[in-house]
């Protein structure tokens, strides 16, 4: 079914439903799974993902576009991710920006920029053979083929990366056709993702428009969200957290950039910093997005243990729960629901305060030996306005 008629199809749902108010290149990766039932939170997610390059940024924004169209509507949806996949590469192509490959790297603005050009599309309509697939193989054999080329290829000339040409290179590598897919696409501006009193909220509302090319994540508009760094300084971190899981016990699928250490990863699923001193080196690094889910407090003021976390909590707890100590965040992750080489609480992460507050050795380059520098995982997160 298109995306545009499941839209029509949902219409008097949303109109009931309640409603609501970057990644760098991250490490490149080779069923599905909701939510559980018992969170903390009370944000709508729909089913987990695999990526198979390093384009976390766009799985991340798409999850974040489907979990405010499922709270306002009730209804799952697959958006494609190969679609603005296919759009971050004729851009960079087409406008000069690619050397000898492609950036597969970005930032959540600027999939809301490819999002509020060219609208979304379901999955089944962009590559059919894909549309039940949690894992996209069609955007690792494109990548090897667009990067072929781009370097001793038919594009390897900057005079010859015409947009029809690289259009045609595009829809053969990806296996699809772009022209039929923008047919069936739904503008930003009638996806619906939220409501502010009586008035429903579109995609188009949230995304805001960029304030500058150089930072897409900060964005104007009355609903619209926007990248806020993690404080520098530690005494400013905890008023800060707050914030952030207000809006999560709101229901927002707030979004986490955040810094990638393998070796931090233990056997259960969790990114903990005694696991990376237990180690002993840096492991496999990159930058990444993900969308926060759920979260663990401790030390939480008359709550008896003083924990609070990954179990129903009523209106007043989940008030206590911003006083107390974040333990961790559990994540809605971009690496698969079940895969034997990496543990997964079935696709979702928990990132451990203790981690991301590190700091960690940061690899300066890929070689063996290569220089470190210590650095904060946590970047910064995507927030709603008013949070």
């Amino acid at each position: 079914m298109a995306l545009s008629e499941l839209l029509r199809r949902s219409w008097l749902v949303g109109a009931l439903a309640l409603g609501v108010a970057g990644c760098a290149g991250g490490p490149e990766e080779d069923g599905t799974t909701d939510s559980a039932s018992d969170d903390v939170t009370d944000i709508s997610q729909t089913a987990i993902r695999r990526q198979s390059i390093g384009n976390c940024w766009i799985y991340a924004t798409v999850g974040w576009a489907e979990s405010l169209h499922k709270r306002q509507t009730g209804n799952d949806v697959n958006i494609s991710e190969s679609y603005l996949t296919w759009w971050h590469w004729y851009d960079q192509m087409v406008n000069g920006e690619a050397t000898d490959h492609i950036e597969t790297g970005g930032h959540w603005g600027v999939a809301a920029d490819i999002i509020a050009r060219h609208g979304l599309v379901m999955e089944g309509d962009f590559i059919p053979s894909e549309a039940n697939s949690e894992l996209s193989e069609a955007q690792r054999r494109a990548l090897t083929m667009v990067d072929e080329a781009l370097r001793t290829g038919e594009l390897r000339e900057r005079s010859s990366r015409t947009a029809a040409r690289v259009r045609a290179l595009l829809d053969r590598a990806f296996g699809t056709n772009m022209t039929m897919a923008e047919r069936r696409a739904v503008r930003a501006n009638a996806f619906a993702a939220g409501r502010s009193g009586t008035r429903t909220l579109y995609l188009t509302d949230l995304m805001g428009t960029a304030r500058s090319t150089w930072n897409p994540d900060q964005r104007s508009g009355t609903y619209a969200w926007r990248g806020v760094a993690y404080p520098y300084r530690a005494s400013d971190r905890t008023t800060f957290l707050r914030r952030v899981l207000r809006a999560m016990n709101d229901g927002h699928p707030v979004i986490i950039s955040w810094l990638v250490d393998f070796n931090a990863l233990d056997s259960e699923g969790d990114f903990e910093l005694q696991q990376l001193q237990r180690a002993g080196m840096a492991g496999r690094q990159g930058g990444h997005l993900s969308v926060l889910h759920d979260y663990t407090v401790d030390n939480v003021p008359g709550v008896m243990g003083g924990t609070l976390g990954l179990g129903a909590l009523t209106p007043t707890q989940r008030t206590q729960a911003l006083q107390g100590t974040l333990r961790f965040f559990r994540i809605k992750n971009s690496w698969g629901s079940a895969r034997p080489d990496r543990a997964s609480h079935e696709g979702y992460y928990d990132l451990y305060m203790t981690y991301l507050n590190g700091p960690i050795a940061w690899k300066l380059g890929e070689e063996a030996g290569a220089p470190t520098t210590q650095r904060t995982p946590i970047s910064s997160f995507i927030l709603p306005p008013n949070y």
